[in-house]
């Protein structure tokens, strides 16, 4: 039997499985990243957790045939490593090598996002489609697709920033060196920001869940947050809908915990937006992997090398 490891390299957290090629999960584990540490602890809490998968299926390294990892950040495909990431201490860090060498298992990467997008594709919400989005809104926006089944990563594998499309030619600076960015409207540290701009009172901990429930209860600041934030996240995926012409839209992602109003709001703004032949035919759908989207997709990365 041929068994898979996925890693999924959060800022917070690193997230693992080991699946069978028949998709069966043998083991389930998550520990905290310690980004905070430095790259060393990082790497030794990958470590940690492939050593604790390995304990809890009772196989040896030598029983994986490959290990599968989705990364935040830009990727090197020459270099092999980090080019940048904001969220964890291993830029130019050849962490990636050193599993390989301690293991002696190949490790395939994609980025996170591309890591999900591939978990829902096959096990999740997009089932059964040939052209898809995903797209996760959380503290920022991630994306990917899957094209003529098949996923999409561009020449440097590093397609589909939406959360970095310019919908505001001359609006706020954002730290990738753009302005107008879509996430610095429309994800979730935006609604959180613009609820602080308002002085809108939710306690000492501002979030956009919060934001999410005021607009339910029909609060009017949070009623105006939520339907600009929506409408700038139509924007940005009308843009990427009038680009690939997908049959899906799948939305994942913090945000998402807030309820249906989300993709209700979703599918209003692309219906501005998006020109009429490609939004009649999107469908809008919730994810339905959740937290877990990016180690099934990461362990399936490995076993059909996309």
């Amino acid at each position: 039997m041929e068994n898979y490891i996925g890693i999924d390299i959060g800022g917070t957290g690193i997230k693992g499985l080991i699946l069978t090629a028949e998709h069966k999960t043998l083991a389930k584990a998550c520990i905290p990243s310690c980004s905070r540490a430095g790259s060393e602890k990082v790497c030794e809490q990958i470590f940690t957790l492939i050593d604790s998968l390995l304990l809890r299926a009772n196989l040896s390294p030598k029983a994986i045939s490959r290990i599968g990892m989705g990364i935040p950040g830009h990727w090197d495909k020459e270099k092999r490593v980090l080019s940048h990431c904001s969220n964890l201490p291993l830029t130019n860090i050849p962490f990636v090598e050193k599993i390989e060498k301690k293991y002696n298992i190949e490790v395939i990467t994609t980025n996170d996002a591309n890591a999900a997008t591939l978990g829902e594709y096959i096990l999740g919400a997009g089932q059964g489609t040939t052209n898809m989005l995903f797209v996760t809104v959380s503290t920022g926006i991630g994306a990917g697709a899957i094209i003529d089944g098949k996923l999409f990563s561009g020449s440097s594998g590093n397609a589909l920033e939406l959360g970095h499309i310019t919908i505001e030619q001359n609006g706020l600076p954002c730290s990738c060196g753009n302005r107008g960015c879509a996430e610095l409207y429309a994800s979730g540290a935006a609604i959180a920001k613009a609820a602080e701009y308002m002085y809108f009172s939710l306690g000492d901990d501002i979030t956009a869940e919060k934001v999410f429930q005021a607009a339910a209860t029909g609060n009017s600041k949070a009623c105006f947050i939520i339907r600009d934030a929506m409408e700038s996240l139509g924007a940005c995926l009308s843009v990427a809908a009038q680009l690939f012409d997908p049959e899906l839209i799948v939305v994942g992602g913090g945000l998402t915990k807030a309820g249906p109003q989300v993709i209700d709001a979703i599918k209003i703004g692309i219906k501005k937006r998006c020109a009429k032949p490609i939004a009649q035919n999107l469908k809008v759908k919730s994810a339905q992997l959740g937290e877990n989207a990016g180690i099934y997709g990461a362990a399936l990365l490995a076993i059909n090398e996309y």
